[in-house]
């Protein structure tokens, strides 16, 4: 069960507009966990978690294409989805009676997850600068170039996990709207580039690129 909500405005601070965006959200998650080392009735738990999210956005705009954004809130979060995966069934088992040597089996299975389950609060900061073509009639027809710079982490009560990206793209503006939008894009992202989950692999194996591509049929 989820619930959304956001309100934005536009704020003018010392001749210059500032725009201003809250969101919030809510959620209840249902869950299993496993816990093999309790006694038969405790080694099943299910629960439900509540989560929060709220982030404060702000962005302004310089010289008509160079769009900075800064974003900064809480969330309640839980390792729940990165826990192992099992499957538990507890067996009915019924003998043949004409073959002593076969015995049939059944029982619902439940979905379940096995590790250390925790809950904690984290502050996830991220910042963007966008160089965004400005939508000019004269430049109808052309392909321009724009690109975004960025950084998140979620700070808390352990080791922030860094994210470093770069975004590309070609724009071009819609002769009847006059709206300017992205054609073709490439992205390139590294996890956690200063490797605070001392994990084995590189800067390369760490790194991801993705390609996008939009077509309008108007």
């Amino acid at each position: 069960m989820n619930f959304n909500a956001s309100y934005a405005f536009m704020k003018e601070i010392s001749g210059k507009d500032y725009f201003l965006n809250f969101q919030s959200a809510y959620n209840i998650e249902k869950s299993t966990m496993y816990y093999p080392d309790e006694i038969y009735e405790d080694q099943i738990h299910n629960f439900n978690f509540s989560g929060a999210v709220f982030n404060v956005s702000v962005s302004t705009l310089f010289k008509g294409f160079i769009f900075p954004t800064l974003t900064f809130g809480y969330a309640r979060k839980n390792n729940y989805a990165d826990l192992d995966k099992i499957e538990i069934t507890d067996f009915q088992f019924i003998e043949n009676p004409s073959e002593n040597n076969i015995i049939r089996g059944y029982g619902p299975v439940v979905n379940a997850h096995v590790g250390n389950y925790k809950k904690f609060d984290r502050y996830p900061l991220k910042m963007t600068v966008s160089f965004i073509p400005g939508e000019d009639k004269k430049n109808n027809n052309k392909l321009l170039p724009g690109g975004t710079l960025y950084y998140s982490a979620d700070f808390g009560n352990t080791k922030p996990v860094h994210k470093l990206g770069l975004i590309a793209f070609l724009t071009k503006q819609n002769n009847e709207t006059g709206i300017r939008s992205s054609l073709i894009g490439i992205g390139m992202q590294v996890k956690d580039f200063t490797n605070n989950l001392n994990s084995d692999n590189s800067v390369a194996k760490r790194t991801e690129i993705n390609i996008s591509a939009s077509i309008s049929l108007l």
